[in-house]
């Protein structure tokens, strides 16, 4: 859907591109309309679309500091920080494999 690497920073996955294209115009844990996210060149397959509307309906009524909180529960984040206190600055790439072994689970077990 998109390029990009995700690193598992103190508040939560980052996206260093999305973070650098926002870090001047947001704040932390400021509201990001729907029209910040859209990219009209892309085309979606329908499993691809599905599974975006899913996650919009279901993520987009908690704050910023609710999402850290559950992202802060996650596997990829957690096992990709290992040892760091929550705290701690890392800009450690949390892997694909690790996102897709988590994420592709979790989506496996929404769709059945």
């Amino acid at each position: 859907m998109f390029d990009g690497e995700f690193e598992a920073w103190i508040h939560g996955p980052v996206n260093r591109e999305i973070y650098n294209r926002f870090n001047s115009t947001k704040y932390l844990y400021s509201e990001i309309n729907i029209d910040d996210c859209m990219n009209h060149n892309v085309s979606l397959s329908s499993e691809d679309a599905e599974f975006i509307d899913f996650i919009l309906e279901n993520y987009l009524k908690y704050s910023g500091a609710e999402l850290e909180r559950l992202s802060h529960n996650e596997m990829p984040w957690i096992e990709t920080r290992g040892d760091l206190n929550v705290n701690e600055r890392c800009d450690k790439v949390i892997t694909p494999e690790l996102m897709i072994e988590y994420y592709g689970k979790k989506w496996e077990t929404i769709k059945s």
